[in-house]
């Protein structure tokens, strides 16, 4: 007598055992988790940092090395929460319209911000504002946007899709609104200000994390 199939999510064409899922889900917020906290971590480390060189110095507050280790740190945070839009495109959660065309706007403005962050390193010395440091500039604003654009796009199918409840049903949103609302007035707002929205929005991102963690299989309200 054969064993009836287990459930499966869809991604596409593909048809993935929900065990599997579930399990990557569940990694991935993890490491979600761990990207955020680093991130709130590395924000208030810049904060209370002793400046190594002036503020019209586009590595401000550290020197040269030190400032290319931590935008390596950025570049790894980048890929760990990119990881965690990957497991959400993976769920049910994001099948509601427009879903899954919010997630991987998402991916490419995070895709391209984390490149942004490796560039950053090769202009570390550059006098800021400058010429050399615009196009960069140009890159972290669009990739931004698109990021913000893409949760904000994501958050509304996560919603609609009902797959989640209480905050885990907004917290996508709350991220992508947060990246408008908080992030970049805040980073408009000079340098600490920059880093205090940050931080805020890496707690928006760890909730993200605690939601996909606590992942669970389809018939079980979330």
């Amino acid at each position: 007598m054969s064993r009836p199939p287990r459930p499966t999510y869809r991604v596409g064409m593909t048809a993935i055992t929900a065990p599997r899922t579930l399990s990557f889900s569940r990694v991935a917020g993890g490491l979600v988790i761990v990207a955020a906290a680093t991130g709130i971590a590395g924000a208030i480390a810049l904060l209370v940092v002793p400046p190594a060189v002036p503020p019209d110095i586009f590595s401000y507050p550290l020197e040269g090395s030190a400032y290319a280790v931590v935008q390596a740190s950025f570049f790894v945070n980048h890929v760990l929460l990119g990881l965690g839009l990957v497991a959400l495109l993976m769920l049910p959660v994001s099948r509601a319209r427009p879903g899954h065309a919010g997630l991987w706007i998402a991916l490419v403005g995070m895709a391209v911000l984390a490149v942004c962050e490796l560039w950053a390193i090769g202009v570390a010395d550059a006098a800021y504002p400058s010429p050399e440091t615009a196009p960069l500039d140009i890159g972290y604003g669009v990739s931004s946007i698109a990021l913000g654009v893409g949760l904000v796009l994501a958050g509304i199918g996560v919603a609609r899709s009902r797959e989640w409840s209480g905050w885990r049903r907004w917290i996508v949103l709350v991220a992508g609104v947060m990246l408008f609302v908080v992030v970049l007035p805040g980073l408009l707002a000079g340098f600490v200000g920059g880093r205090i929205g940050l931080a805020l929005w890496m707690v928006a991102w760890g909730l993200i994390g605690v939601a996909l963690v606590t992942e669970r299989p389809p018939g079980r309200p979330a």
